[in-house]
């Protein structure tokens, strides 16, 4: 059979060489052809056509494939092992090189082991766990200071504040201004302004440690100290009564050593917090901020989320509800729904329209080293996703109580998308309508209103009346939900 067109490729195989092209039928019929002839290895010289069959590069395939069952091993091509480290507590551990891969996840589990009395993150990351380690269970008491402790850097957050307020609040200057906490996931922790304005002030970032000894002097160590230009960097030692404050564009250090004594201690310990404030207030060394501005100092991600919140606010005010962020809030939680007599957890999304015209929204939230996971019926009560236009406008929102999220398996199994159906974009089959017709009921098309700071049209104002006073309610029969190509996607 003559080849007259170029081959794709010339593979050399269990002392075969293979070749991939097309011939002149095969070329009008869009088909191609595979020969296979045996050659000697003298035959053919090897060039950059054909691979040399290598007998170690061929016993090492297995051995690359076999990196992904084992946590902690790493093949490295350049010599041809595996490499086998553990990570605790922010430090690495190497445990060597090994030549095959599971003696290297044996090294992995003993180094673990040796570094490591934790029992949950032995059952999480033990290659080979033995029967009482797999069995294990975590008690509620257990389970409860093991969440304080992992969340304790937002406690932290939170206590520097507080504690930064009362301290501010014993000064003369407190009659005249006020610090106004930033709930939001903006880099501006608060703002300093004249009592009762509106038109903002002087942003801080406040930054909290703890003592560190080290060769018998006290050093603090501050982390993430760049980039804060423009703002007031406040740093604040937790077991001491000591505050720093410095402008952030004098700061270049991503994290910045202070030792009690030293020069910079001298230069930046503050005494009268308040009589500090008022200078850096009125001497214009740091420029003011308003209140809106500070509130979009984040990502773009996290931008679309404030437009989407600070039209929710004015929304449920029409309707004599509150929707506000206070100081401490869980991980999953981003604001809570007041009014009635009624309290409610709120897990915020905010959705533009796709690239291929859809609307979706992310039922995950972070594990950590355990990857995405669902979120649990508990974790908050109403899931509210607005819909926003090209120019970030609020056209509509869904208002899904957990128990409604939860009895459709939407929550509470595996992390997933959900497609979303408001009114404009509906499906195109019938029957995929009929399957997703629920979310109909709880959608609320604002495409009328006119935007924050204006009232609901009255068949609004009923509709969302209506939905919140459904949310203690039974929610309806469960609907089921089918798989699309990609296992995380509803469709």
């Amino acid at each position: 059979m003559g080849v007259s067109a170029a081959l794709v490729s010339i593979r050399s195989c269990h002392g075969h060489v293979c070749f991939w092209g097309h011939d002149a039928r095969s070329k009008r019929t869009g088909t191609k052809f595979m020969a296979v002839q045996p050659v000697l290895a003298s035959s053919v010289p090897l060039g950059r056509w054909c691979v040399q069959k290598r007998p170690a590069e061929r016993a090492c395939q297995p051995l690359c494939c076999a990196t992904n069952q084992y946590r902690g091993v790493y093949w490295l091509p350049r010599i041809q092992k595996f490499s086998v480290k553990v990570g605790i507590k922010g430090n690495v551990h190497y445990a060597g090189v090994f030549a095959n891969a599971t003696e290297g996840a044996y090294a992995f589990d003993e180094t673990l082991r040796a570094n490591c009395r934790d029992p949950i993150r032995l059952k999480q990351s033990l290659n080979f766990p033995t029967e009482q380690e797999a069995s294990y269970e975590e008690s509620l008491s257990d389970r409860r200071s093991r969440c304080l402790k992992q969340y304790s850097n937002s406690a932290k957050g939170v206590e520097s504040l507080l504690r930064f307020q009362h301290r501010f609040s014993k000064s003369p200057q407190a009659s005249e201004f006020e610090i106004v906490n930033i709930p939001s996931q903006s880099r501006v922790d608060a703002v300093l302004q004249a009592r009762g304005s509106k038109s903002g002030g002087l942003a801080l970032q406040l930054k909290s440690s703890t003592c560190h000894n080290r060769q018998s002097s006290e050093l603090y160590v501050f982390g993430n100290t760049q980039g804060y230009n423009g703002m007031l960097l406040v740093l604040i030692a937790l077991d001491r009564d000591i505050v720093w404050m410095v402008p952030g564009s004098e700061v270049s250090q991503r994290t910045l050593q202070i030792r009690v004594g030293s020069q910079r201690d001298k230069a930046w310990r503050v005494s009268h917090i308040g009589i500090v404030l008022q200078q850096y207030f009125t001497a214009g060394r740091v420029s003011h901020m308003a209140l809106q501005d500070a509130l979009l100092q984040c990502g773009d991600n996290h931008i679309t989320e404030e437009h989407s919140h600070a039209q929710l606010v004015s929304a449920f005010a029409s309707v004599q509800h509150r929707l506000h962020r206070p100081i401490s809030l869980t991980a999953v939680v981003d604001s809570v729904l007041s009014g009635q007599g009624h309290q409610w957890r709120i897990q915020e999304k905010a959705a533009h329209l796709s690239a291929d015209g859809k609307y979706w929204a992310g039922l995950r939230k972070r594990g950590g080293c355990l990857g995405p996971l669902a979120y649990a019926k508990t974790d908050f009560d109403i899931l509210i996703v607005s819909l926003l236009d090209g120019s970030d406008r609020l056209t509509g929102f869904f208002l899904l109580s957990s128990v409604v999220l939860a009895r459709r398996r939407l929550i509470g199994h595996r992390g997933l998308r959900l497609r979303l159906y408001p009114p404009w974009a509906q499906p195109k089959f019938p029957a995929v309508a009929r399957k997703h017709s629920w979310q109909s009921d709880h959608f609320v098309d604002l495409r009328s209103w006119n935007g924050k700071g204006s009232d609901l049209d009255p068949g609004t104002k009923a509709n969302l009346t209506e939905l919140l006073e459904k949310l203690d309610e039974p929610a309806g029969q469960k609907g089921s939900c089918q798989r699309g190509r990609d296992d995380d996607d509803i469709v």
